[in-house]
């Protein structure tokens, strides 16, 4: 099992809400293509059980997920680069802070709250 399909079915179990659709680039940890005689991945297969449904973004279409790859560099430049670890452990201690104070920051979009504020609001109305 890939990283992203055990990823995925841990998220579904900590978020206390049901997913309804997710978005992926076209690597080949999520999917095999459009052929549609090519199988599924481990990834689709979990989404398909889970009645979620499965967008991917057009190939060469940096637009459609330029908030995921700024993200991604955000996390290169603030965590990754400036740090080196001497085991996997202390790699995964820290990330596990740096991940905890990311989900506590406000952001602009939605309505300058944090992410765990968002999920806190959503349980309580749910």
């Amino acid at each position: 099992m890939t990283h992203t399909a055990y990823f995925l079915l841990e998220l579904g179990a900590g978020l206390g809400f049901k997913i309804d659709c997710i978005q992926t680039d076209n690597g080949k940890e999520f999917t095999n293509g459009d052929d549609p005689s090519a199988p599924k991945t481990i990834f689709e297969s979990i989404l398909a059980s889970k009645d979620i449904k499965y967008l991917k973004t057009r190939p060469y279409s940096p637009w459609q997920n330029g908030k995921v790859e700024r993200s991604h560099r955000m996390d290169t430049e603030r965590f990754y680069q400036k740090r080196e670890f001497r085991s996997v452990e202390e790699l995964v201690k820290a990330h596990q802070r740096y991940y905890r104070r990311q989900n506590n920051v406000v952001t602009k979009t939605p309505g300058f709250k944090s992410p765990n504020q968002v999920i806190e609001e959503y349980q309580k109305v749910a």
